[in-house]
């Protein structure tokens, strides 16, 4: 299987991991190389999972499920 992973420096210095439409979201240099090597190494981190990486449409989501849609 090849996957493309793309690490992105924002022009703020910001750091970001895609794969495809998917995104780790904004991450400090540990996290893109922990999640890098999740993806492409698995035998390395056996019991770590890589970072949630969702759309952007799927971060939103999850963002109003968790933060602003409280049940009653």
């Amino acid at each position: 299987m090849s996957v493309d992973i793309v690490v992105r420096l924002h022009d703020d210095g910001k750091l970001e991991v895609m794969v495809g439409d998917r995104t780790m979201g904004l991450a400090t240099w540990g996290e893109v190389i922990e999640q890098v090597t999740a993806l492409t190494h698995p035998l390395i981190h056996p019991k770590r999972e890589p970072y949630l990486m969702l759309t952007p449409q799927e971060w939103e989501r999850r963002e109003r499920e968790l933060f602003c849609e409280r049940p009653a």
